[in-house]
């Protein structure tokens, strides 16, 4: 028995090592390699930057020396979120530092590289945002710390490796990381869950946008969700996806249910596991006592169990059914006309105009197809400050778009809105759109530079630009709308509690209409003295009637979920996309208000015409993320004590709960600004810019001005460097200031109203504007230094031996050693990048040897070359290529030059034979279209063009060329379906030069075939003299088993493709297989025909049916049987069953 008990644990290590060997040859052969570790965009900004290297306790940071402000300020957040996961994690052993990358250029999104062979873990920042999709996430523009934390998330759970992995990554540098297997839905829940976690109430979580958007769809579906909502493409959750939105709801319930300890114990033994893919279910009921399906299953009990069904008022009326899954809208008060971008499941993006009475007056696409394009991209989730010309004629809005390296640049558009002709661009819009002036000659917005977002006028004649603000260092600010006066704007500005309303007055002061940051946001103007917003109301955005003048508040919605766009309709109504179920509708209400409730308390009640109203209290300090773990907390809104005689708000200290409580042990606690200061300034004043603004001299104050004791235009202090204390310590960078003390030169304002007539509470708003601050630790600079553009580079980031021993399959009695050694590496910053494969197999009488070298100094130009020497199958291959590749706008561009050399050894039968191809090739490609989540792609047009010219080509005395010119259009299917397209397709391949047969057309099989009723075939062999290790083919579809040998070929195609969508999924496939998403079946009948050198013609027709799954939100599969019958004699019918990735 002791004998027997000492063995089964030897046993067992022996199973498991043949597990990791197999599991790595899979995972990881040939996995040394060369490619961009960046996107071009965001490597052509360090290639053209001075890049810095920052170390702290936690962090490696690698910035632009200009950004250097923003860099401090971002690391400061980031690393006390860092802290404060590495105290939730389980394992308490100190990790790797965080490797981060701030870029200077305009990528609209950050994320996180697992390490996996050739590339290490990493995270990637940029220094703002232009999308107001992250303004609606709760998330602001530069704010970007907070989008750091939600990275952070990411990197400090996939940095849980240890076992038998954590080892072999220590040895190896890294192959993967078991947390990135525990499938996107928790990857993504986890980190949006946490964005409200961090000190603040900030992030999604705490957008009434992102829950009244959920709670529309459990209220559709009847809370009975099935695990298919928590996938990535589940199309009833567009555009945000399951992962996301569901995955954060469930991960929040988890949290709250059974506590936050158990996400990081789950993360722990996932990290642990031997083979992560599998079994991940079984993970969860380890720890949870369930699995993933049982738990998912508890939790939509929940929501059916709390559903509480709401419905429209009476008031509220519908006055378009179906607005799209998205879409934004804007409204012309005089005229009644409305104007929407939205996209639906069954419908492309469009601009749609209605007139008065709901008909549709025009509709357009967003997106040009034709090469010349004036602008590349159109979405409804690109656009921001839809607003019409004062007799509604024209449209304006703003459009992020693509500038020539792919990063995000925005164009203003001018529409014509009788005929939807945009009828003029301007460029360089950075940032977010506002809205028109009365007069028409100017156009304010939200320009977005750097770490700082700032209200800009932009005159629409002369182009030229001049800031109304002067905000910076990280405050984020809304899209503006101007007053009838065309001097006063309004906009939103993200303030320590959330998003609150300002007013920017004719001279320039600035002044709080809001300060409680429930959410108020998007403004637009009834009259002179009145605004039309969005405000939260009991966890719901609703709309809201705020008078300037005294600062009182009505609410005249009551929507079940969701109210977004509010624009007035005349002086009686007002128009607005409301959610309803799925989609939005277009709903118009009444201007009138709606009788307060309890949610209302801590506001005060006065009398505005006969009508019972709420003055709103002065802004809450921030709740703590620890006062209800695990639920989403929205603002408190209460009373507070009167503001001070010198008209400055009351502000409370960050309580011990708060993220600043959470630094490393020993460090200080203190408040911090939301991003440093650059190296030669600290943070100016909040306010607008000391040029070109008017005086109280030059203009008369408006009625609404604020008090004397109100503070006036900020200016900048003097500048000075930052400077660091004792252990290289750099403390926050004080919170600037917007306060202008009255001259002899500027005539004190005159009393507001709001500050004699209103209720005490509201003299609170009389606080100076000025930039909020922002949670995080002081930052212990331990270095900071310029970049060494070899950083890293003779360390390989992969080092792979492996040695394994099989049965020779031509003589089984014989075994055969095959083994080798990869490595990879790149300096920091990816200039420089190598790759070397050595391996060996003992039936072959040499070892073989790749090489590859790639270089980015030139980004966006990528260089790779490559040299191989290939022992294998009797024949010895020498490969060598050298290539330059980049993209403009979405258009990639080859070119570069490929040589081979293949030599078969002789044999009894062959004598030894040398063959080669070498020659410069170059190739293109475009592409622009619209797409549904049903239909596919609903119009569309693609062009590729490719060359080569190969001199003595196959040992000959003559000169080939290859020349592939290939066109694809797209349009919709039938008409009233949206779930359909057809597709019309044709290429010419031409091989002038060339020996006869060369060109391979047919015989090309699409996935892996499983079944066919016939053996491929082909009408001639080709010779080995032209089989240098390059092939030239076509495929053809309807001949998949015969291989037509030609020179040159015409190729036309048409495919009508019909979609039944079923997004079904389960949590996981037979509780050990990761989880299982049904997508769709797709039916497909397809018409091909092929005329060859001009003289012979294959036809075939036929039809396809597919099924469309995705295992572990990660990898596609399509299951499909093809029926094709061809018209040339002897062929007929052809039947295939098989899959595809």
């Amino acid at each position: 028995m002791a004998c027997r008990m000492a063995r089964m644990p030897a046993s067992r290590w022996w199973l498991r090592w043949a597990v990791l060997a197999t599991c790595l040859l899979l995972t990881n052969g040939g996995c040394a390699f060369v490619t961009p570790r960046f996107p071009q965009n965001i490597q052509a900004s360090f290639a053209r930057d001075e890049m810095r290297k920052l170390t702290t306790e936690s962090l490696e940071l690698y910035y632009p020396a200009q950004l250097r402000g923003a860099a401090l300020r971002m690391a400061s957040r980031l690393e006390g979120c860092v802290a404060r996961l590495h105290e939730q994690t389980w394992q308490k052993k100190k990790r790797d530092r965080v490797l981060v990358y701030l870029t200077s250029s305009n990528f609209n999104n950050a994320y996180v590289v697992p390490d996996y062979a050739s590339t290490p873990q990493q995270m990637v920042m940029p220094s703002h945002l232009t999308l107001e999709l992250f303004n609606l996430f709760n998330l602001g523009e530069v704010d970007v710390g907070d989008v750091a934390c939600h990275e952070a998330v990411h990197y400090v759970q996939l940095q849980q490796t240890d076992g038998v992995w954590g080892f072999l990554n220590l040895v190896t540098g890294g192959l993967f990381q078991p947390n990135s297997y525990t499938e996107s839905w928790f990857l993504e829940g986890l980190a949006t869950y946490y964005e409200g976690q961090f000190g603040k109430n900030a992030g999604r979580p705490h957008s009434p946008i992102w829950r009244g958007w959920y709670d529309s769809v459990v209220q559709a579906t009847g809370g009975r969700l099935n695990p298919g909502y928590l996938s990535p493409e589940q199309r009833a959750l567009d555009p945000f996806g399951g992962n996301y939105i569901t995955g954060m709801h469930f991960v929040e319930y988890l949290a709250k249910r059974y506590g936050e300890s158990k996400l990081w114990k789950l993360v722990d033994e996932q990290g642990d596991s031997l083979v992560p893919p599998l079994a991940v279910t079984l993970r969860f009921k380890r720890v949870y006592g369930r699995d993933i399906g049982s738990l998912f299953a508890e939790y939509t009990q929940s929501l059916r169990e709390n559903l509480q069904v709401r419905e429209r008022p009476s008031a509220q009326r519908t006055w378009v059914s179906d607005a799209g899954y998205f879409s934004r809208l804007a409204s012309n008060a005089a005229s009644g006309v409305t104007a929407t971008v939205g996209v639906g499941r069954e419908r492309y993006s469009r601009l749609t105009v209605l007139e008065p009475d709901g008909r549709v007056r025009f509709e357009r696409p967003l997106v040009e197809l034709l090469p010349g394009r004036r602008w590349v991209l159109g979405s409804p989730t690109l656009v921001s400050g839809m607003s019409f010309s004062r007799d509604g004629a024209w449209l304006y809005l703003v459009m992020a778009d693509l500038n020539t390296e792919g990063g995000y640049t925005a164009k203003l558009w001018k529409v014509d809105a009788r005929t939807g002709d945009v009828v003029r661009l301007w460029d360089d819009v950075m940032g977010m759109g506002g809205s028109i002036t009365l007069d028409g000659t100017a156009y304010v917005y939200v320009r977005v530079d750097g770490d700082s977002a700032n209200v800009v006028r932009l005159d629409l004649e002369t182009d030229t630009r001049k800031a109304l603000t002067d905000f910076s260092a990280s405050t984020s600010v809304g899209p503006p709308a101007v007053a009838p006066d065309g001097e006063r704007v309004v906009f939103p500005l993200s303030g320590d509690a959330g998003w609150d309303l300002v007013l920017r007055e004719a001279d320039g002061r600035l002044r709080w209409l809001t300060r409680d940051g429930r959410f108020n946001y998007s403004p637009r103007w009834l009259d002179d003295e009145r605004l039309v917003f969005l405000r939260e109301h009991e966890g719901r955005l609703q709309a809201h009637v705020l008078t300037v003048a005294t600062r009182e508040v009505v609410r005249i919605t009551d929507a079940p979920h969701l109210v977004m766009d509010v624009h007035p309709v005349g002086t009686e109504e007002v128009v607005f996309l409301n959610r309803d179920g799925l989609n939005f509708t277009i709903d118009r209400a009444p201007l009138v208000p709606i009788a307060p409730t309890e949610a209302d308390a801590g506001t005060a009640r006065v009398e505005v015409a006969g009508h019972t109203v709420l003055a709103q209290a002065p802004h809450p300090s921030a709740t703590s993320p620890e006062d209800e773990p695990g639920a989403p907390r929205l603002p408190e809104v209460r009373t507070e004590a009167p503001a001070s005689d010198s008209g400055h708000a009351a502000t409370a200290a960050p309580s011990e709960f708060e993220f600043a409580a959470f630094p490393k042990p020993g460090a200080p606690v203190q408040a911090n600004a939301a991003q440093p200061p650059s190296p030669s300034e600290v943070a100016p004043g909040i306010g607008t810019p000391p040029s070109g603004q008017p005086s109280a001299s030059d203009e008369a104050a408006q009625p609404s001005s604020p008090p004397e004791d109100a503070p006036g235009i900020g200016t900048p202090p003097s500048e000075q460097r930052p400077t660091n204390t004792a252990e290289g310590a750099v403390p926050p960078p004080p919170g600037p200031s917007s306060e202008q003390p009255a001259t002899e030169d500027t005539a004190p304002a005159s009393p507001s109203p709001a500050a004699e007539d209103a209720p005490t509470a509201l003299t609170g708003l009389d606080g100076p504007v000025e930039a909020p601050p922002d949670p995080g630790t002081e930052l212990q600079i331990l270095s900071d230094e310029p970049y060494s553009p070899l950083e890293r580079f003779f360390i390989p980031e992969l080092r792979v031996p492996y040695l394994l021993a099989g049965a020779d399959p031509d003589n089984t009695d014989d075994t055969y050693m095959m083994g080798g050694l990869a490595l990879a590496g790149q300096d920091r910053l990816g200039f420089h990048a190598y790759s070397l494969q050595l391996s060996f197999d003992s039936r072959e009488d040499a070892p073989s040897l790749s090489l590859a070298y790639g270089n980015a100094q030139l980004a966006p130009w990528y260089i790779q070359v490559s040299g191989a020497y290939i022992r294998q199958n009797q024949r010895t291959d020498l490969q060598a290529t050298a290539f330059a590749s980049r993209s403009f706008w979405t258009t990639p561009v080859t070119f570069g030059v490929l040589a081979l050399r293949r030599e078969y050894d002789a044999t009894d039968r062959f004598p030894r034979m040398v063959t080669r191809i070498v020659g410069p090739e170059v190739s293109v490609s475009y592409f622009a279209g619209d797409a549904t989540s049903y239909g596919s792609t609903q119009r569309g047009l693609g062009m590729t063009a490719a060359a080569g010219v190969y001199p003595g080509a196959f040992l000959r005395d003559s000169t080939m060329g290859d020349v592939r010119l290939g066109l694809d259009a797209f349009t919709g299917g039938l008409p009233f379906t949206g779930r359909d397209n057809l597709r019309l397709t044709a290429v010419g391949r031409f091989l002038p030069g060339a020996p006869s047969g060369l060109l391979q057309v047919g015989g090309l099989r699409a996935g892996q075939i499983w079944y066919t009723n016939r053996e491929s075939q082909q009408t001639a062999p080709l010779p080995l003299q032209l089989q240098p290790g390059i092939a030239f083919s076509e495929y053809l579809r309807g001949y998949e088993d015969l291989e037509i040998r030609a020179r040159n070929a015409l190729i036309g195609s048409a495919t009508y493709q019909y979609r039944v969508p079923i997004d079904y999924g389960w949590a996981s496939t037979l509780w050990l297989f990761p989880s299982l998403f049904v997508r769709d079946v797709g039916v497909e009948a397809f018409g091909s025909l092929a005329r060859t050198d001009n003289r012979a013609d294959h036809a075939a027709v036929g039809a396809s049916a597919s099924l469309h799954l995705t295992f572990g939100q990660a990898v596609p599969v399509s299951l499909y049987y093809q029926y094709a019958y061809r018209f040339e004699q002897g062929l007929d019918h052809l039947h295939l069953i098989g899959f595809g990735l």
